[in-house]
This record gives C-alpha cells, structure tokens and sequence, in this order.
C-alpha cells in the first residue's frame, strides 16, 4: 500500500472505533482446508486484492477476504500484516498447513511482483509459475518481506507466503478503472488475471501433493482423541511464543484454596489453602513446555549479581490480567507477556511473568509493565511476597525476595530460556512422540501371552 501510516494500532480498535457493513465489511468462508488464502487489505484498501484471494481460493480452500468500503482515503482502514489479528482469520490459520497472503503496493514498483513469507518452499514454487505465467518476480524485495513471524500469513502450521503486487499490475489484471465493485457483480477481468490465479493456484496444489505426510503429527493427533493431556507436557505453549504464549490457569482471583498442577497426573491437586485475607489479584497459572533450570537461572544470576543461583525445577509461572471474572481454574488462555518479576525463593530463581489477556478490552493494548498502573505491579509483587509466610509468627524477614521487575523484552527472554530449558531436560516433543511410537511397535511385536523383559 505505500508508506502510509496505520491509524489503528489492531483489529480489536479498529472494530470498535468503525461501523461493519459501512466501513468494512467480512467475507470469509472456512472450509477447514488445508490452505487459507487472505486479502488482508481488501475492498478499497489496496483495490483488486478481494477479487484475486476469491478467485484463488475458489471452493477448494479457507477464503478471509476484509474489505474496505470508504472510497475516500481507504488506507485509514490499513491495519499492518504483524498486527492483523482478527479472530476468524486466527481460527483458519490455527487448522491451515500454509497460508498465502495477496496485497497491493501501490506505486513502488511498476510491474514486477514482491514474494515474502517464511515457508521457502512454497515461495520458490509460486516464484516459477509466475515467471512461467510471463509475470516479473522478485523473491528477494527490498522492503514488504514477510518474513518476522508475528506476521499472519506465517501463523499457519507451515508459515505461508505474501505476494505484493504493484498498482500497475493490478490495472493491467482489470477492464476499466475500478477494480471493487462492492454493491454490484465482480468487475471485469483480462486474461493476466487467469493466468496469476492459475499459476498460485498450481503452486498450493503441487506443494500439497509433495509435502511428505507428517507422521508424527499424525501420531499426536491420534493421541489427543483418546486421553487428556498433561497440561505441562502435553499442550503447546503456542504458536506464536514467546511473544503470544498459552498459559494453563490453575488459581483464580476468587479462589481461597491454592490450586496446583500434579505433574504426575496433570490434575490439579489442593496446594494449601490461602492462609491471609489477600488473594492472588490476577489468573495465575503456568506456561506449558517450559522448565526453570539452568538458563533461566544463569539469566538471574547475571541480572542480580548473585551466586549460586538454581532454577526452581518448575514450569514458568504466570499472570494474567483481564478485566473478565474467571469462575475456576483448569482453563487455557492465549496472553501476551508485557513483564515479570525477577523473584527468588530459598536461592531458587522464581520468575513471575505478567501478561495479558489477548485481546482483552480493558487490558489488550498494554504493550509493556511500564504502561500499567503503579497500584496494579505493586498489588501483585505483595501478594507473591506474603503468600508464604508462615501464619502465626512474627518473622519480618520475607520468605521469597523480587530482586526486579522488569519489562516486556526481558520477560520474552525469560520464556525463550525456559523453552530452552525444558527441551535440554525432556527432550523435544517430537523426538519423545517418536520414543513412544518406538515403544509401542516393539511391544505389538510380541507374542501373544509373552511378556517384555
């Protein structure tokens, strides 16, 4: 689209400051297929985008297709691809192998076509069907590359690819000027339009026909249909960690017994019940595959100075804010870490990440601790600082110390290291899938009756 600069920081603002269906409007089909092909920036955003992603996804894949209706300065309506996170679109990408994003560019080039994303592959196949088709390529642009992973088109299974598409080409691709039409039928089109949804079309085919069939993928699908998972070692922490994590909540603001997970069964079991008036203010819970062993707590021992610093052996607790009442625990939720608090208990490194709730009204915009109320940290940092401390005595010196707290780029640092941790002390979950896989073939092998020594 340009350099324009965006005037709505997300989706969520986006929506609640414009009126569907007279600013924009949603045309999306889920088909639950394997691809899902998105115009972002459709309608009169970056015009002839809307009808390229139909036509590409025909009937055969998931269709996301957002569309501008102001004709006046339509970039208002422009929400970068990093940012974009609309919860429908979310819901495709989760189920999608691969992702391919249509955008125009506006005037920064003349004809030839920008392909970024991060799954190489299928960029390399689009890339020589389009030169095929007769369209110039450039597979290593300048600017527009796609290629950071809080980017949507790379949040399918697979990543996917982004095309950017100058507006001479787009002209080229339409009879007459207007390439929307958004109260009447689709506008005219040439023969170069057929010929680029062709050559993608061709290239999502070919790269589904060769992508060897993930069997351990296959394996834990099975898996999930027939038992529960342990949440600490069975669920992913996300898609999109460390900077958006899944955090499985085991205590709730209201609750007066501490809950916690038995790593063993992946229940959760009765810690102790809360011993003062205070309860914790926030949902607090864990991030799955996640451990605090030495890299989380060589981190602490940088940071503070001091020695003989050891992890505490757990997952990687957080909190969570939202402005949402949360009956009980047991729950997962998708939260964006903006902090923590750098804490040590009995020489152990401790660390507590704050995160919010994503896409929570009140909450869902704070990027980092620094933009939370003074009242809100200092509330958190005294309930982990009395909530063991035993009852009954007059002890002064607290149980648990917060050396720091600190910000969003420290805390995402935090979770990289504890994933980091947690793979050196169980393995990666793939390579315990294949253990198990291996396991069990043996054991089918036996004969009937004979047990394995």
């Amino acid at each position: 689209m340009g350099s324009q600069r965006d005037v709505y920081p997300d989706i969520p603002t986006l929506l609640a400051h414009r009126a569907e269906n007279r600013d924009y409007r949603l045309r999306f089909r889920n088909r639950k297929s394997w691809a899902t092909i998105v115009s972002p920036h459709g309608g009169y955003i970056e015009e002839g985008t809307s009808a390229l992603a139909r036509a590409i996804a025909g009937s055969s894949y998931n269709l996301f297709d957002f569309q501008g209706l102001q004709l006046e300065r339509p970039y208002q309506l422009h929400v970068t691809s990093t940012r974009f996170r609309h919860p429908v679109l979310m819901k495709m990408l989760e189920q999608s192998e691969i992702a391919v994003s249509i955008h125009g560019m506006g005037d920064e080039d003349d004809m030839t076509i920008w392909l970024g994303g991060l799954n190489i592959e299928l960029k390399n196949r689009i890339h020589k069907n389009l030169l095929k088709a007769g369209f110039s390529v450039n597979a290593d642009s300048p600017r527009h590359r796609g290629i950071s992973p809080q980017n949507f088109v790379n949040l399918a299974k697979q990543r996917g690819v982004q095309l950017e598409l100058p507006d001479n080409l787009l002209a080229s691709m339409f009879v007459g000027r207007r390439k929307f039409n958004p109260a009447g039928p689709a506008r005219e089109t040439t023969p170069r339009f057929a010929h680029f949804v062709t050559a993608i079309r061709s290239a999502v085919k070919e790269h589904k026909r060769t992508t060897p069939v993930n069997k351990a993928q296959q394996f834990a699908d099975l898996l999930s249909t027939l038992f529960r998972a342990n949440p600490w070692h069975g669920i992913s922490p996300g898609e999109r960690a460390p900077d958006v994590v899944r955090a499985f909540i085991e205590v709730v603001p209201t609750g007066a017994v501490k809950l916690e997970l038995d790593k063993q069964s992946g229940y959760l079991s009765v810690d102790r019940p809360q011993q003062f008036s205070s309860m914790c203010p926030t949902l607090y819970g864990l991030i799955p595959q996640t451990y605090c062993g030495q890299s989380v707590a060589e981190l602490c021992a940088e940071r503070t100075g001091q020695r003989r610093i050891r992890g505490d052996g757990d997952p990687l607790d957080i909190c969570v804010l939202t402005e949402k009442d949360f009956a009980h625990g047991d729950v997962l939720v998708h939260a964006r870490p903006i902090g923590g608090l750098r804490m040590i208990d009995r020489g152990e490194a401790d660390d507590k990440i704050i995160a919010v709730l994503d896409q929570d009204i009140a909450y869902g915009n704070i990027t980092d601790i620094s933009s939370l109320p003074e009242g809100v940290v200092a509330r958190i940092q005294h309930y982990f600082l009395s909530y063991k401390q035993p009852p009954g005595t007059n002890c002064r010196k607290p149980v648990v110390s917060i050396k720091a707290v600190y910000g969003r780029d420290e805390a995402v640092e935090v979770i990289r290291r504890s994933l980091a941790d947690y793979n050196d002390k169980f393995g990666r979950p793939e390579d315990r899938l294949d253990a198990l896989r291996s396991l069990l073939a043996e054991a089918l092998m036996l004969p009937a009756g004979r047990k394995r020594r």
